[in-house]
C-alpha cells in the first residue's frame, strides 16, 4: 500500500472519531462504504489498514483507568497532569485483583501503581 493511502486511512481515522460516541458506528459504516466503492480491487487492505488506523487514534485519545477498592479522582488528576494525559478521555474500571492501587493504560503504555504490580515485581527480584 502506497504512503499516500496510508496517510489518508489515519486523516479518515481522525475524522472518525470527531463528534459525538452516538454517530461513531454510522461514521465507521460511511467511511467502510466509501473504501469498499472507491477501491473495490483493493478493498481487503484498505479495511485492513483503516482498522489499524482506527486503533492507533483510540490509544491516543482515550486511557484506561483500572482500580481496586477506593479510588480517589485526585490521584487521577495528579497523574493526568503529570503525564499530559488530560487531552484524554477516561475509561474506569473497577479490578479488585489489583489487590489495592491502580493500573492506567494509554495505547501500548501502562503504569501499574498496583498492589499487584509490586508483588510480581518482588517475585521476580527474588526468582532465580
Amino acid at each position: 500500500m502506497e504512503r499516500k493511502h496510508k496517510v489518508l486511512l489515519k486523516y479518515l481515522a481522525r475524522l472518525t472519531f470527531e463528534g459525538t460516541e452516538e454517530d461513531l458506528k454510522e461514521r465507521i459504516r460511511a467511511i467502510a462504504t466509501f473504501l469498499v466503492q472507491r477501491y473495490p480491487r483493493d478493498a481487503k487492505a484498505f479495511l485492513t489498514q483503516y482498522e489499524r488506523s482506527l486503533k492507533e487514534v483510540f490509544s491516543e485519545r482515550y486511557a484506561t483507568v483500572m482500580y481496586a477498592g477506593i479510588f480517589r479522582e485526585q490521584w487521577l488528576r495528579d497523574f493526568s497532569e503529570a503525564e499530559h494525559l488530560t487531552e484524554r478521555r477516561l475509561e474506569e474500571k473497577e479490578c479488585p485483583e489489583l489487590l489495592g492501587g491502580f493500573k492506567i493504560r494509554v495505547g501500548d503504555t501502562v503504569w501499574d501503581c498496583s498492589l499487584k504490580g509490586q508483588l510480581n515485581a518482588l517475585k521476580e527480584t527474588f526468582t532465580p
